[in-house]
């Protein structure tokens, strides 16, 4: 069984030898790029497992409408790696719109995690735009 801990390290060391600027927060690993952010955290998944989820920042402060809803639901299987989701707490006007992904932690190796990382961060790059133009909102870098 690997632990949260063991691939937490195996994340660092990856993205330190791929020398990206990495910020580091409460055990979780910042990367950003162009307009937008990636979170790279490690998680336990069932009682033996773990899986690296990618979550990069799309919009944020977005006003929760019907019409945004139906979007993320229409285009949240258009992509191979990762989909939309809104992160929305009830009773709140705003979100934040993010793509994500998650990969199984326990045998990852260098090529899936930057494969994965950067299938989320320009996905989220090239959607930000389009989706502050129709929606509103903040982009990681406003």
């Amino acid at each position: 069984m690997t632990t949260v801990d063991e691939v937490t390290a195996k994340v660092q060391r990856i993205l330190q030898n791929r020398g990206l600027f990495v910020e580091l927060r409460g055990g979780e690993f910042w990367v950003p790029y162009e307009s937008t952010r990636c979170r790279v955290s490690v998680k336990r998944f069932g009682t033996d497992k773990t899986v690296v989820e990618l979550a990069a920042i799309v919009l944020g402060g977005v006003k929760v409408t019907g019409k945004l809803l139906e979007y993320i639901g229409q285009r949240s299987s258009d992509f191979i790696f990762g989909n939309l989701a809104l992160l929305h707490i009830e009773g709140q006007k705003e979100g934040i719109v993010i793509f994500r992904h998650a990969i199984l932690g326990d045998y990852l190796d260098e090529e899936e995690l930057m494969t994965s990382l950067a299938a989320v961060v320009t996905t989220a790059d090239q959607l930000d735009d389009e989706l502050k133009a129709k929606f509103g909102g903040r982009r990681a870098i406003d």
